[in-house]
C-alpha cells in the first residue's frame, strides 16, 4: 500500500517518468489586445487539428465579437503544434501514457496524470501512472507546489513516499489539504529537483463550514473544476470529442458561457439550471433585498462560485457571464494583506475554451471593460444580487 508520510497537502504521490524533463511550456492561444485578436496562418496546421505549428506566423485581426471562433477563415486561434503531421498530437490534448510520445505537446513524455475525480467526491484528486516507472515498487522523493489562489505566492515541499506496483491506469486517490478554509487551491507536482512542473494546476475548494450551503458550494466548485480539467486536457470545447458547448445544452455555434456557468450552478440551486444568456441569470439573481456596491467593493463582497456578468471584446452590453473563485492580494513589506485590483475567474467559451484567469477590474488594454451583475449565493438555497455602479 501507498504510505501517507505528510499531512499537509497530498497524502499520495508517486514517481515521475523517466523522460527528460523540458521548461514548462505554454502554447500560443488567440488573445484580445483591444477590438484585435490574435491569429495563426492555417498553412502551418497541415494535419488540420486545430492548431497551427510551433513556427506558425501571427497576426492581430479585427474582431467584431459575437463569434465563438474569432478567427477568420484560414487562421486558426491557436498554435503550439510540435507535431503537425500527426492530428492526435496538439497541445491540450490528454496524455496518452505508456507510448513514448508528447501528445499534449508540453515538452514532457508519458508524465502522470493528476486530475479532479468528479464533483460527488468533493476535494479529491486521482492519480493516473502513465509510464512503467510510475509502476515501480521504490520509495521516492517528489516535490509539490502548492498555493491558495489569489495569495500570489506559493509553498514548494518534498513528501517521500511508496510507491507499489499497479494494475494498467489504476485510480488512486489524493486527499488534498483542508487549510485556509473558504477559499480555492491548487496544486501542481513537480520534477524531482523541485523545479518543473510535471502537471497543469489543479483546483479545488475548501469550506468554510459543514454547513448545507457550504457542501453545495464545494460540490459545485468541484463540478465546474472537473469541467475546466476537461476543457484543460481537450475532451470538450474547441475540437474536443464533445465539442463547442453541446455537453451544456448549448447549440453547436452558439455562445455557452452562460450555459457553462448554469451547468455548475444547478448544484447549488435547481433554480439556477438550464439558464442561457447574461440577461436570464442577471435577471434570476435579482430580487427585494438587492444592493448597491461600488466596483472596489466586489473584491470584498464575492465569494468562489459568484456569479459575475462583464464586457469582453468590443461594446457596452454585458456579454460575457464568468464565475468569481477568488480576489487576488498580496502579503507587504509589513506583513499585512493588501488587496490587488484583480479577481481570478473561472469563464467558459473564452474563444471555445473553458479557462482560468486573473483579471484586473479596471478597464484597459486586454483587460475587463465594464463589469455589472455580481451574483451572490446567499447561505441558503435562495440567491441575491448586487449591482455594480
Amino acid at each position: 500500500m501507498i504510505h501517507p508520510l505528510q499531512s499537509f497537502a497530498l497524502l499520495a504521490l508517486v514517481a515521475f517518468s523517466s523522460a527528460s524533463l523540458a521548461s514548462e511550456y505554454s502554447p500560443a492561444e488567440t488573445l484580445v489586445d483591444g477590438d484585435k485578436v490574435r491569429c495563426y496562418d492555417r498553412a502551418y496546421d497541415k494535419d488540420r487539428d486545430g492548431y497551427a505549428s510551433l513556427q506558425a506566423p501571427s497576426s492581430l485581426l479585427d474582431w467584431a465579437g459575437g463569434k465563438m471562433n474569432p478567427c477568420p477563415y484560414g487562421y486558426v486561434p491557436y498554435a503550439g503544434d510540435c507535431n503537425d503531421a500527426d492530428p492526435l498530437v496538439r497541445p491540450f490534448s490528454s496524455e496518452d501514457g505508456f507510448n513514448q510520445k508528447d501528445d499534449n505537446c508540453n515538452g514532457l513524455i508519458d508524465e502522470p496524470r493528476v486530475e479532479p475525480y468528479d464533483h460527488k467526491k468533493s476535494n479529491q484528486l486521482v492519480w493516473l501512472p502513465q509510464s512503467e516507472q510510475g509502476l515501480m515498487a521504490s520509495p521516492t522523493t517528489t516535490w509539490v507546489e502548492s498555493e491558495v489562489l489569489g495569495s500570489e505566492t506559493s509553498s514548494r515541499f518534498a513528501l517521500q513516499v511508496h510507491t507499489h506496483t499497479e494494475s494498467y491506469r489504476k485510480r488512486v486517490f489524493l486527499p488534498v489539504d483542508a487549510s485556509g478554509v473558504g477559499r480555492v487551491h491548487r496544486t501542481r507536482l513537480l520534477s524531482e529537483d523541485g523545479k518543473t512542473p510535471q502537471t497543469a494546476w489543479h483546483y479545488w475548494y475548501s469550506p468554510l463550514n459543514q454547513s448545507d450551503s457550504e457542501r453545495k458550494r464545494a460540490e459545485m466548485l468541484q463540478a465546474a473544476f472537473y469541467e475546466f480539467s476537461l476543457s484543460d486536457s481537450g475532451a470538450t470545447g474547441y475540437k474536443g470529442k464533445s465539442p463547442n458547448g453541446l455537453r451544456y445544452g448549448a447549440g453547436h455555434t452558439f455562445w455557452w458561457c452562460s450555459e457553462f456557468y448554469s451547468f455548475a450552478a444547478k448544484l447549488f440551486d435547481q433554480r439556477l439550471s438550464k439558464l442561457r444568456s447574461v440577461s436570464a441569470l442577471r435577471r434570476r439573481f435579482r430580487n427585494a433585498d438587492a444592493t448597491e456596491v461600488k466596483r472596489k467593493d466586489i473584491l470584498r463582497l464575492s465569494r468562489p462560485g459568484d456569479y459575475l456578468a462583464v464586457v469582453l471584446g468590443k461594446g457596452r452590453a454585458l456579454n460575457h457571464s464568468t464565475m468569481v473563485l477568488a480576489p487576488s492580494y498580496r502579503i507587504n513589506k509589513d506583513g499585512k494583506k493588501e488587496q490587488l485590483d484583480s479577481l481570478w475567474l473561472l469563464e467558459g467559451n473564452h474563444f471555445n475554451k473553458t479557462i482560468i484567469k486573473r483579471r484586473k477590474l479596471k478597464k484597459g488594454k486586454s483587460l475587463l471593460g465594464k463589469i455589472g451583475g455580481l451574483g451572490t449565493l446567499s447561505a441558503a438555497t435562495t440567491v441575491r444580487k448586487t449591482n455594480v455602479l
